[in-house]
C-alpha cells in the first residue's frame, strides 16, 4: 500500500512518469500476493501488468473466498489508476487497455449492478 501511497503523490504533483513507473511496482507487488493466495504458480506476464484468466476466475479449495476477491479488485483499482496515468501521458490506446482490464475484473467479481464497476 505505501507504494500505491507514494505514486498517488507523485500524480498529485504531476509527475506522471514517475507515477506510473509507481504503480507498476505496485501491481507487480499485488500480482505476487495473489499467486501466494492461490499457491498454485499461475502463469502471469508481469510485462504486461494484467491479470491472467487463472487469476480472474480460480478459486482452489480452501482458498478464502473473501480474500481472493479483494486481491482481485485491489489489482483492478490499480489497473485503473495506471490507465489514468497513460491517458495523462497521451498514450491513450495503452490507457484503454488498462481501463478495460480493470473493467473485466469489477465486472467479474462484483457484476454490473455493483458501484465499483461504474466508478
Amino acid at each position: 500500500r505505501l507504494v500505491n501511497i507514494v505514486a498517488s503523490i507523485y500524480t498529485l504533483q504531476r509527475r506522471y512518469k514517475t507515477a506510473t513507473t509507481g504503480y507498476a511496482q505496485s501491481l507487480r507487488i499485488k500480482r505476487r500476493a495473489l499467486r501466494t493466495l492461490l499457491q498454485d504458480g499461475c502463469e502471469v506476464d508481469d510485462e504486461s501488468g494484467f491479470v491472467s484468466d487463472d487469476e480472474k476466475n480460480i478459486s482452489k479449495d480452501g482458498t478464502d473466498e473473501e480474500a481472493h476477491r479483494t486481491s482481485v479488485l485491489d489489482i483492478a483499482s490499480t489497473l485503473h489508476n495506471i490507465g489514468l496515468m497513460r491517458y495523462k501521458l497521451g498514450k491513450f490506446l495503452k490507457a484503454e487497455d488498462a481501463y478495460k482490464q480493470a473493467l473485466s475484473l469489477r465486472v467479474e467479481k462484483c457484476g454490473l449492478d455493483d458501484m465499483r464497476v461504474s466508478r
